[in-house]
C-alpha cells in the first residue's frame, strides 16, 4: 500500500505506481483508484483497512498535511502511517528535504513532551501547511522509541537523496525536487 497525500506529487505517485507495478507488486493507492473499498465504510475507515490488509507499506511524507481531516483530527495518511507503525508492517517512508530541515528549525518551539508551545503557531507558508507533518515524520522515524532502539544502521547518500535504515523495520528516504523521480524504470 502506498500512502501520501496528492496534490503537488501526482508525477512523483504516477512513478511509484508504474515502478511497483514493473516489479509486480499489486499497488494500492488512492490516487489511482486501486484501494480496495467497502461501500458502506467511510473513505478513512476503507483506508486502514487497506493498511491491515497489505504486506507491505509505503509512506510518502511531504509538506502537505493531506485530506480526509476534521478540524482536531488526523488526516487520513496521517492515520494510515500510525496504523502500519502500530501493526509493525515492514514500511518504507519517502520523506521530502523541506520536512527533515523544517522539524530542525522549529525544534525550538516544541515542549520536551513532544506539544507545540502553546505561544506558536505556524504562519502561513509553502513549506508546510500544518505542524502535525512534523509529528507524521516524527512517527516515521520512531522518534517516541528510545535511540538505541532506533539506531540508524546505515545511511547512503547522493547529492540529492539520502536513504538510512534502522533498526526498526522502517527505511526512511529524503529527496529534494531536483531528483523527485528517483525512481528508474528498466527502459528509461
Amino acid at each position: 500500500m502506498v500512502s501520501s497525500t496528492v496534490f503537488g506529487i501526482e508525477h512523483l505517485l504516477d512513478r511509484v505506481y508504474a515502478s511497483l507495478g514493473g516489479f509486480g507488486y499489486k499497488v494500492w493507492m488512492s490516487y489511482k483508484g486501486s484501494v480496495p473499498v467497502h461501500p458502506k465504510k467511510s473513505n478513512f475507515a476503507n483506508c486502514l483497512e487497506a493498511v491491515k490488509r497489505a504486506d507491505l507499506f509505503l509512506g510518502i511524507i511531504t509538506g502537505r498535511y493531506g485530506s480526509g481531516k476534521q478540524t482536531g483530527e488526523l488526516s487520513i495518511t496521517h492515520g494510515e502511517m500510525l496504523a502500519a507503525i502500530q501493526q509493525d508492517k515492514l514500511r518504507w517512508f519517502l520523506v521530502h528535504h523541506d520536512v527533515v530541515t523544517a522539524r530542525q528549525l522549529l525544534r525550538q518551539f516544541r515542549r520536551a513532551s513532544g506539544g507545540w508551545k502553546k505561544s506558536f503557531r505556524l504562519a502561513e507558508n509553502p513549506v508546510l501547511d500544518d505542524l502535525r507533518i512534523i509529528d507524521m515524520y516524527e512517527a516515521a522515524i520512531r522518534h517516541d522509541l528510545p535511540s538505541v532502539t532506533a539506531q540508524v544502521i546505515g545511511c547512503r547518500t547522493s547529492p540529492n537523496l539520502t536513504m538510512c535504515f534502522n533498526s526498526s523495520r522502517n527505511s526512511l528516504v529524503t529527496w529534494s525536487e531536483s531528483n523527485a523521480f528517483f525512481m528508474r524504470t528498466a527502459h528509461e
